[in-house]
């Protein structure tokens, strides 16, 4: 009762105090919702939303912010690219792209929009050096820092110091894997009571199983288009860097192709998301891939939006990473679209693909041993490749589409903020995480 006494005062508060901004350019921004708790998204900066080319942190809030709208009034703020208006409501979200030249300057413009906005909630993504910020430019909003990677909670980016001071501001910590919570427990352990998971996911609908009815027509056109007819493909998808292992891939891919000569290793990706600079690294990888001439296929950067037809048109997907992965979107998206993975055991990812069930894992020691000898297995057993995809794509719509993590991050809100307490009943109950 006294929640809901607390909510009224608020809210008559803000109708009677807000206005348009005086510039008039983010007026949308400052209405009032109708019964409803305001959540900011606040994502990096670094693209725009809504955006083919964005990196998996702006992909996740733009796909979980469309899927609670119904729950929340929801802002979300990202890059401004020219031809955007800085605000504009898009799927019942509304948009905010402060312009701005410089990530300082980003950050200072978002701080001065959540004054006025003044959510009840702000979730900020992957910038754990914003924490505080936020907390004195709306200090009776709750903030939720979300980690996608331990990546900026490194020493080249925050002190230990300063970090410890952000996750203590923080008022929940939300990883998207168990692994990466075990990480930064061990790390904080005092903050291990408020850091929940919650898995990333799909949208099913673009990333329908190639062993679907009414897809095999399609998959093969595709394939005969881009010259790959009858040929057996494995798929990489993703960053080219380093930890990703894709010079582990094209070391052992010749034992792959004594088996199979017209198999050909489809490379689709770059060092940097949306951009097609080469680095010595990606330099490297295109000097090794050209000794099998026409067996290996760089695509270079493919936008997210052609993903799921390149999936489709192959038979095995791999994921040969020697770093810690903190969650693996390709693994998901391969395998809603039919395919068996073969990855590393490492990181969050056998958190997703189960050994012997929907893929294999590879210890990133043995990926050198091993690995071309499951890719030949299941480029050979085309019964043992469908059973596997099959699973994968079963196990991928039942877990890890963008709605049941919507769902969770509702559940989440109403079990863990004073916020959403009461605000209404889930239309799924997905629980949090998987396996």
């Amino acid at each position: 009762m006294a929640v809901a006494d607390s909510r009224r005062r608020m809210a008559r508060k803000r109708k009677g105090t807000r206005r348009g901004h005086r510039d008039g350019k983010a007026e949308d921004a400052v209405r009032e919702p109708v019964g409803k708790p305001r959540v900011a998204i606040v994502t990096p900066g670094t693209f725009a939303l809504p955006s083919d080319g964005a990196s998996s942190v702006e992909r996740a809030a733009d796909e979980i912010s469309r899927r609670i709208a119904e729950a929340a009034d929801v802002f979300v703020f990202s890059k401004q690219e020219e031809g955007m208006r800085e605000t504009e409501t898009i799927g019942g979200v509304t948009h905010i792209r402060p312009a701005a030249k410089t990530a300082a300057g980003y950050r200072v413009r978002v701080l001065e929009q959540l004054g006025r906005i003044r959510p009840d909630l702000v979730q900020v993504e992957n910038r754990p050096k914003l924490v505080r910020m936020v907390k004195r430019a709306v200090p009776r909003a709750e903030v939720w820092l979300t980690l996608h990677s331990l990546t900026f909670t490194s020493p080249r980016h925050i002190s230990g110091k300063r970090l410890r001071r952000e996750l203590r501001a923080a008022d929940r910590i939300v990883l998207n894997s168990r692994f990466l919570r075990r990480e930064l427990a061990r790390r904080f352990p005092r903050f291990k009571g408020k850091m929940l998971v919650n898995h990333l996911g799909m949208d099913p609908v673009r990333f329908r199983s190639r062993w679907e009815e009414g897809v095999r027509e399609a998959r093969e056109a595709f394939k005969a288009r881009h010259g790959l007819a009858g040929k057996p493909v494995v798929i990489y998808a993703g960053r080219l860097i380093p930890i990703k292992g894709v010079h582990l891939l094209l070391g052992c891919w010749r034992k792959v192709i004594r088996r199979f000569p017209d198999a050909v290793l489809v490379i689709a990706g770059s060092a940097f998301y949306g951009s097609k600079r080469k680095t010595p690294y990606v330099r490297k990888l295109h000097r090794m891939g050209k000794r099998f001439g026409r067996s290996v296929r760089f695509l270079s950067y493919v936008p997210h939006s052609a993903l799921p037809e390149w999936y489709r048109a192959a038979d095995v997907a791999v994921v040969p990473s020697v770093g810690k992965e903190a969650f693996g979107l390709v693994n998901v998206e391969a395998m809603a679209s039919g395919l068996p993975v073969v990855a590393s055991r490492i990181g969050g990812i056998p958190e997703i693909v189960v050994h012997g069930e929907n893929g294999f894992l590879v210890p990133p020691a043995k990926l050198r041993k091993r690995l071309p000898a499951l890719l030949i297995r299941l480029l050979a057993d085309e019964t043992l490749r469908r059973a596997m995809g099959e699973r994968a794509a079963e196990t991928a719509r039942r877990h890890f589409s963008w709605q049941r993590t919507a769902d969770r991050q509702l559940a989440l809100y109403r079990g863990y903020s004073r916020i959403f307490a009461g605000t209404g009943v889930m239309r799924e109950n997905g629980g949090i995480g998987y396996g």
